[in-house]
């Protein structure tokens, strides 16, 4: 697994992350100054090739990530290597965007992703009701029900006021806890809702009697 801080266009070169200059015709375009990256893959994976580009389709235990890599910088696989090709500067922040997608991929594959919750006011908790479906009692006058994705797992306390998720994708991790924390946002006076655990909430001051 590398780390994207380290990628330097012409000076520097992760050690496992091979970074070439030459001069390659692509799509039948000769381009003088192409970077060619290699990444190593140690992981299960499929690839669907389209008109449009190349999906890379990444399998573990904890659910299935997806990745599209755009026709314009010539992916290919050989065996457990990912080749692609691109111009700097002119992609240098898409490139940038897509070695960071691999990375989130690796690391929601091997080790996980985790998202945390917690309820605050009296009678205030979420429980699985059925197979991948919350419901959660946030004082309104009829609970609310929303539906998990099926990569993603839940962890209850044993009050059921604290709510851990896990997955393999981030991207489904955060919307899922955006949504959930959009249903009883924190009150900014007494704080009751749901909130981020690790997360410090301000309240405001109510008004003094005099």
């Amino acid at each position: 697994m590398f780390n994207i801080s380290e990628i330097y266009w012409k000076d520097r070169n992760p050690s496992n992350l091979s970074l070439s200059s030459s001069q390659t015709v692509v799509n039948n375009i000769e381009w003088s100054d192409c970077y060619t990256i290699q990444i190593p893959i140690y992981v299960a994976f499929s690839t669907l090739l389209t008109s449009e580009g190349r999906q890379f389709i990444f399998k573990s235990s904890r659910g299935d990530v997806r990745i599209f890599i755009p026709a314009k910088f010539s992916c290919s696989v050989d065996q457990r290597m990912v080749r692609f090709i691109f111009i700097p500067p002119q992609c240098q922040a898409e490139i940038k965007t897509l070695l960071g997608a691999f990375h989130r991929v690796f690391f929601g594959i091997t080790k996980g992703y985790k998202g945390k919750l917690k309820t605050v006011g009296v009678g205030y908790k979420g429980e699985l009701y059925k197979d991948q479906l919350i419901r959660m009692v946030l004082g309104y006058s009829h609970p609310v029900y929303y539906p998990l994705y099926n990569t993603v797992g839940l962890r209850l306390s044993r009050k059921k006021n604290r709510l851990n998720l896990s997955g393999s994708n981030p991207s489904v991790i955060n919307q899922t806890i955006a949504d959930l924390y959009s249903f009883k946002q924190p009150d900014v006076y007494k704080g009751k809702g749901v909130r981020y655990r690790g997360f410090k909430l301000r309240k405001k001051e109510g008004k003094k009697k005099k």
